[in-house]
């Protein structure tokens, strides 16, 4: 069973069902992840930094998220942000990577996850030694 980190761009795209500048449908790819994931019988872990994201950007609460998981019966799991992970956030700061992604890696890692799933891999290419980054639908291609 792998454990994915979910970012919450992965989120957002598919409950407003994004398309990318180059109509690439975001959603329909999202969609796919979490039905392939539940095949696979994959936890999906969320963070409260994810979950603060998600809240800012498209107006859903913990309870939306957690009923949309619910309903499409996949299993997840939350880990909050520590007063000690505030060195690591900043360890990968230092490595160039943007405070909010850092605070990604430093959960994913933290929660013990196979991978970061997310539409901006680029965003975690600097880390990819220390844990995966994967857009939804490649990481089951491989």
């Amino acid at each position: 069973m792998k454990r994915l980190y979910l970012d919450s761009n992965v989120f957002i795209s598919l409950v407003n069902r994004e398309l990318d500048s180059n109509l690439r449908p975001l959603f329909i790819e999202a969609e796919q992840f979490i039905e392939k994931a539940k095949e696979l019988n994959c936890t999906i872990v969320l963070s409260d930094h994810t979950l603060e994201e998600i809240q800012k950007i498209s107006f859903n609460s913990k309870n939306d998220v957690i009923e949309l998981f619910e309903k499409k019966q996949i299993k997840i799991e939350f880990i909050n942000k520590e007063k000690q992970d505030i060195e690591k956030v900043k360890f990968f700061c230092r490595r160039g990577v943007h405070r909010s992604d850092a605070w990604h890696i430093a959960l994913a890692i933290k929660a013990k996850c196979d991978c970061i799933v997310t539409f901006n891999k680029k965003d975690f290419e600097i880390t990819q030694d220390l844990i995966l980054a994967e857009e939804p639908l490649l990481l089951f291609l491989k």
